[in-house]
């Protein structure tokens, strides 16, 4: 140590130190990210996490008025197909509609080589599928209301 360090040093209050400590990052303040044009991936990431709790809202919403439909319908036009209540085939229906999606977002996912497209390609499968099921649904459902006015 050199006479200077120690003059330095003995003349310094005890929780100084010799090399400044470095500045604390600021919490930044959170920003609602703009989904027409996401700048950065965490924006992107953020702005499909958005989309698909709404698809997966109006998913929820459209099976449960498919469920009531099925349960008012339950044999009508089932008898000749399946003798199972129509509640039941829409409940094997929609886990078979949950098995596609996953296999082919899975196979969407896995034509991509950088991790970063693979999370965004299966983050924009599954909410389009989920929007696109919940478009089935609701058009179930309204396809029995037009067919019980017109009966």
């Amino acid at each position: 140590m050199t006479l200077i360090t120690a003059l330095l040093l003995s003349a310094a209050p005890p929780e100084a130190t010799i090399m400044p400590a470095a500045p604390t990052p600021q919490a930044r303040e959170y920003r609602e990210p703009n989904c027409a044009t996401p700048l950065s991936y965490d924006d992107l990431i953020r702005c499909n996490d958005q989309k698909y709790a709404q698809a997966s809202s109006e998913l929820e919403t459209a099976w449960t008025e498919a469920n009531r439909t099925a349960a008012r319908h339950r044999q009508v036009y089932a008898e000749e197909v399946s003798p199972e209540p129509m509640q039941i085939l829409l409940a094997k229906a929609n886990a078979d509609w949950l098995a596609y999606r996953d296999n082919h977002c899975t196979f969407i996912k896995a034509q991509n080589s950088d991790p970063e497209k693979r999370s965004e390609a299966w983050s924009a499968c599954v909410t389009t599928l989920t929007i696109l099921r919940a478009r089935e649904l609701q058009a179930y459902v309204v396809w029995h209301q037009k067919l019980d006015t017109t009966e």
